[in-house]
């Protein structure tokens, strides 16, 4: 898990992605494992972001699927299996502010972290997974 998400941070900051976060919601959904967290700067920016990601994916085999990604856009969910990625421009993330939701998670449920922490990315050792 730990190489997924250094490879998903590692591209969208390759791609200008700003305030990148990574919340482990392994033990409060059932649809995934982590949420990655990103601000673009236009609709384009989200869209280039988006592309490279479904790039990545298609290489490794990954099945995704993609909601919000067309010219208007000020939001984007790439979802990734165990981890779904969300793309805000910034006036949309302050609005949805998904941070938010898992704020009242224990440190064993939650982790909120900004890169480049990326060798401790949780609380929780999910090493042994496959995602």
């Amino acid at each position: 898990m730990e190489v997924v998400l250094k490879e998903i941070f590692e591209l969208m900051e390759s791609k200008k992605t700003e305030n990148i976060v990574s919340i482990d919601v392994l033990e409060r959904c059932a649809f995934a494992d982590f949420f990655v967290i990103g601000q673009c700067r236009t609709s384009r920016h989200l869209i280039t972001v988006c592309d490279a990601l479904m790039g990545w994916a298609k290489t490794r085999g990954r099945e995704i699927r993609v909601q919000g990604r067309n010219e208007e856009t000020t939001w984007i969910v790439l979802d990734l299996s165990s981890v779904f990625v969300h793309l805000f421009l910034e006036d949309a993330r302050k609005v949805f502010n998904l941070e938010s939701l898992w704020s009242d998670a224990s440190p064993k449920q939650y982790a909120l972290i900004a890169q480049p922490k990326l060798n401790s990315f949780c609380s929780n050792d999910h090493s042994d997974r496959e995602i």
